[in-house]
């Protein structure tokens, strides 16, 4: 199966390819943009969609209630190796990416004022994260759940 989906994918982005950028790979990028939307809406309406909207409120509620403790913990009884390291990690990787995405953003906002830019970074990106992080993650632990109850 997994032979199967590398070759179709690199069939499909081969044939895009010979089609021509402007048109093969424009069209590839506008279906693959399409299913990043469509498909937790189709996981959300088939799969069980009680389970992901409770799991999500809750996830919300509790990133709501928790922030400011998340966001400030340092582990001050313990070694706090981890949430240095992991500190130090986080803001490395994405320093590393920004000049790229900046690049990105700058090209796709051509003709938007910096306010709406900045609005649609913020609002875009929380809420894919809140939808793929919360509701397809919370997903793929019920199977596990399930078979351990």
């Amino acid at each position: 199966m997994q032979a199967f989906v590398i070759l179709l994918s690199g069939g499909i982005f081969c044939m895009s390819s010979w089609i021509g950028i402007n048109n093969g790979l424009q069209r590839l990028s506008k279906m693959v943009g399409w299913g990043a939307f469509l498909l937790p809406l189709v996981v959300l309406l088939v799969g069980p969609t009680e389970f992901i909207t409770n799991n999500v409120i809750n996830a919300v509620g509790l990133t709501t209630q928790n922030f400011l403790q998340m966001s400030l913990f340092t582990d001050p009884l313990g070694d706090g190796a981890f949430t240095r390291n992991w500190t130090v990690f986080y803001w490395l990787w994405w320093i590393s990416y920004t000049p790229g995405v900046a690049m990105f953003v700058t090209r796709v906002s051509r003709g938007r004022k910096i306010k709406e830019v900045i609005w649609g970074l913020l609002l875009g990106s929380t809420g894919r994260l809140l939808v793929f992080l919360r509701g397809d993650g919370k997903l793929r632990h019920a199977p596990v759940r399930q078979r351990r109850d």
